[in-house]
């Protein structure tokens, strides 16, 4: 008696599982998604990385960012196996005062695979070459080439943060799991919204405030030397802890690079 009941309890969690899994379907992109023409994306933790191209980076800044970006994103308590990876950049061209010239859209759109594999029933070797392939290979490339390019006058840093807090895809009411923002910029705002270089009040403009609640913020600083590194700290610090403040950010966390 005992025994059947644990075969028909295994055969109703083989039932569910089957059906579970019916009734998604993984994309190329590692994405579990609702539909076969992969338009609902099952919620995920999001993890979504901004890279500010207004200034060249040195050798040693890109070193950096691309090592630490890439040790953020290979590790499991920052970025969860199923976290929504997206990669941005932005530079002069984009948030104009007159809407031209604007072509903000993700580099790599991708889902975070799982690295590790049961030596009972699973081949460690193939998840390990996907999860090269198809996850940490694609996003060291995205941001090797994200701080490589310098487009320079403009860095509307908070214009593009406003974007990413109002993107309904990365907010919307059915999403679920942590969200974090990794900005890589030196936070010399410079836009006809709000400018760094001229503009010493740590009040922020109301069009330009963004709403992070519930989201975790890192900022990869790089440092800037001669007339620009008095800039980078004093009211220009303060202005940024009251931005991301109202934001309602979970946590600020900002590392500069020497």
């Amino acid at each position: 008696m005992q025994k059947t009941k644990k075969l028909i309890a295994l055969s109703a969690l083989i039932l569910f599982t089957s059906f579970s899994y019916a009734e998604t379907y993984i994309g190329k992109d590692n994405c579990t998604y609702r539909d076969k023409s992969q338009v609902r994306r099952v919620s995920s933790g999001e993890l979504v990385v901004v890279v500010d191209q207004s200034e060249a980076l040195s050798i040693s800044h890109k070193r950096q960012v691309a090592d630490l970006v890439s040790e953020l994103l290979t590790d499991d308590a920052v970025a969860p196996v199923g976290t929504h990876i997206s990669i941005y950049t932005f530079g002069k061209n984009d948030f104009k005062s007159d809407g031209s010239g604007q072509n903000i859209q993700s580099i790599l759109s991708v889902c975070k695979p799982k690295n590790s594999a049961n030596p009972l029933y699973q081949n460690a070797r193939k998840i390990n070459h996907q999860f090269e392939s198809k996850y940490l290979k694609p996003v060291q490339g995205a941001i090797d080439g994200a701080v490589s390019d310098s487009l320079g006058e403009r860095s509307p840093i908070m214009e593009m943060i406003q974007y990413i807090s109002s993107h309904t895809a990365l907010n919307g009411d059915d999403k679920t799991g942590p969200k974090r923002l990794i900005l890589v910029s030196d936070l010399l705002q410079h836009s006809d919204g709000y400018s760094s270089y001229n503009n010493k009040s740590p009040v922020i403009p109301n069009n330009l405030r963004s709403n992070l609640k519930g989201w975790d913020v890192s900022v990869l600083a790089p440092k800037r030397y001669g007339s620009d590194q008095a800039l980078q700290s004093g009211n220009n610090i303060k202005m940024w802890g009251s931005f991301f403040k109202s934001a309602e950010v979970s946590s600020i966390n900002i590392k500069f690079l020497p």
